[in-house]
């Protein structure tokens, strides 16, 4: 028995020392194209803010764990060894302030304690595999991020959660240059990621060269870049086509702008062809514009949860062709116009979905909300029922209407 509890030990002491881990998940980081929280807007209320980090790290937010104990506990550790590193290296208080340039400078010293807990991890480990952080907005954080996942790579998974609040109110805003994020010593033995998730609406993404980076992610199955705002030469949703086109065995596919820009942008090249996703089952857009110049390039056959908002119409530029997602199962737009024109967007079929918006919004021209559509399967081969365009109603059945009792809406058919 002693022998067995001696080798039991061993194996205990041998995985705590591949695994530096300082806090539990809330659930795991993933992306789901149905009822998700959208990413909080640049000038968004500090409530909204809240209630979106409250939903993706649990009702412990915005507790931190202690950073002088971490600090001490991997110095405790066999740093080589390690092959699992999960750390909270956010700085207590900070992404609440209503004041973040006067915050920074009175706690001056509890970014000290943050910055070298982060140098500490940066050290190149060629053993580490998983790199979950999470972080406060501090500019000069994300050029050490940046080498620490240049300088290992057999990493697979990647992780960074910054809670900060988009508006930084007078400080330097972080950027993270997607092409620092590998360099040339290390091209030929990069191993490919599974796993890629970013999210941190205060943080700007350099995305002007991304060459060496798409060679990196071309097998992730999972992938999310919600952030601020992405620098390109061309508009975002070329650039969404371009990222696409080199992941083809993504599953879940988010890509997400906390600013949104009216900036115009040079179409530099001729139009995309289509891109197979054959794997691809979860997309979230939220983006200046998502339309059928982007949508219609998509071919995900398996596509059944999908999430988009748009700052211009998704019907700006023509709609999909019928059953142009033949699994979809669930839909949530949010863009400018009513309902009718985001249901006929997705080439849906008259009676082919149903919705859980009253009445009254039912024929509005603008509905300022995101509309949740769920897709019903009907026999391909039936003939197309024709779309009847339904006319607005009298000024007096509106204000009769607007006078009833006003039950809990439920879903109903089209």
């Amino acid at each position: 028995m002693a022998m067995v509890d001696n080798t039991f030990r061993a194996a205990v002491d041998n995985y705590h020392q591949r695994a530096f881990h300082t806090f539990h998940h809330n659930g795991e980081p993933t992306v789901l194209g149905s009822l998700q929280p959208w990413i909080p807007r640049h000038d968004c209320p500090m409530s909204e803010h809240m209630t979106f980090w409250q939903e993706r790290l649990g009702s412990a937010w915005p507790g931190t764990a202690d950073l002088e104990e971490q600090i001490s506990d991997f110095d405790e550790r066999k740093p080589h060894n390690v092959r699992s590193v999960r750390v909270d290296a956010r700085v207590p208080g900070f992404s609440r302030t209503p004041d973040c340039l006067s915050w920074t400078k009175s706690n001056f010293n509890t970014w000290m304690l943050s910055a070298a807990l982060l140098c500490r991890i940066a050290q190149p480990n060629p053993r580490l595999r998983v790199l979950h952080l999470r972080l406060s907005a501090h500019a000069d954080f994300y050029t050490v991020i940046e080498g620490m996942i240049a300088s290992n790579p057999r990493l697979t998974d990647i992780v960074i959660e910054d809670d900060s609040h988009p508006d930084l109110d007078g400080l330097r805003r972080p950027v993270l240059d997607l092409a620092s994020l590998c360099n040339d010593e290390n091209e030929d033995s990069y191993h490919e990621l599974e796993r890629f998730i970013i999210r941190a609406p205060a943080v700007q993404v350099n995305a002007v060269d991304c060459g060496p980076f798409f060679s990196r992610i071309r097998s992730a199955e999972t992938f999310c870049l919600a952030v601020h705002q992405f620098i390109t030469r061309q508009s975002p949703w070329l650039w969404v086509l371009d990222l696409l086109k080199n992941m083809r065995y993504v599953d879940r596919f988010e890509v997400s702008m906390s600013l949104q820009s009216n900036a115009n942008y040079r179409t530099l090249r001729l139009p995309v062809d289509p891109i197979e996703l054959r794997y691809l089952k979860h997309l979230v857009l939220d983006l200046t514009e998502v339309d059928a110049r982007l949508l219609s390039r998509l071919q995900a056959p398996l596509l059944k949860h999908m999430q988009v908002r748009s700052l211009y119409p998704v019907a700006s530029h023509g709609d999909l062709a019928i059953n142009h997602f033949p699994s979809l199962l669930c839909a949530t737009i949010w863009c400018p116009g009513g309902a009718i024109e985001r249901f006929r967007f997705l080439g849906l079929r008259k009676r082919q979905y149903i919705h859980n918006i009253p009445d009254e919004l039912h024929l509005q021209q603008e509905i300022n909300e995101g509309i949740l559509i769920y897709v019903l399967k009907i026999n391909p081969s039936l003939p197309t029922v024709p779309e009847d365009t339904p006319e607005r109603p009298s000024k007096r059945a509106r204000t009769i209407s607007s006078g009833l009792q006003n039950d809990a809406p439920r879903p109903q058919s089209i």
